[in-house]
């Protein structure tokens, strides 16, 4: 929840801002794997089951769509170049460089140049409208097709409005 960040109070669909959507995940390996490493790569949390499984030995019943996160721990390999998440009816995605989040149907864009702007504080959705173009682009293709538009369901937007 953002507790005054951004003059944000709570966990507001349109206000995914990093200290709402970015959490971070401490795996102890009972070996002492990694011990102490820090891995500052992207993950999801269906991650964490397939590499447990992959961690165990154990071939899971049926396949899984997480990633086995050891040979990123390990630093053998890269880690994922982009995750994407949704909130009601708002999109969110982050690359190494920029967050963006948006309504599912595209409008009321907001847009972060992570390297210049750390703090999130000068939306640039206006200004770079092919990164918009390209990470909604990712929300689109992680979603297999359109975002829902839900009927009826009221848009939470920090201003108080339920405009779309």
């Amino acid at each position: 929840h953002c507790l005054g960040e951004h003059g944000v109070m709570g966990k507001i669909p349109s206000e995914l801002y990093p200290e709402l959507m970015e959490i971070p995940v401490l795996i102890r390996d009972p070996e002492g794997v990694g011990a102490g490493e820090v891995v500052d790569e992207f993950g999801y949390q269906l991650d964490l089951i397939s590499t447990m499984f992959a961690r165990i030995g154990l071939e899971p019943a049926q396949p899984l769509d997480g990633i086995d996160l050891a040979p990123i721990i390990s630093g053998e390999t890269g880690g994922r170049p982009y995750v994407t998440s949704a909130f009601k009816d708002f999109c969110w995605v982050r690359d190494e460089r920029f967050g963006f989040w948006c309504h599912y149907s595209g409008e009321r864009p907001m847009l972060y140049d992570f390297d210049s702007d750390p703090e999130c504080l000068i939306n640039i959705a206006e200004k770079l409208p092919d990164q918009v173009k390209r990470l909604y682009g990712f929300a689109l293709e992680d979603a297999g097709g359109d975002l829902p538009i839900y009927d009826g369901m009221r848009t939470t937007f920090a201003d108080g409005s339920d405009e779309r």
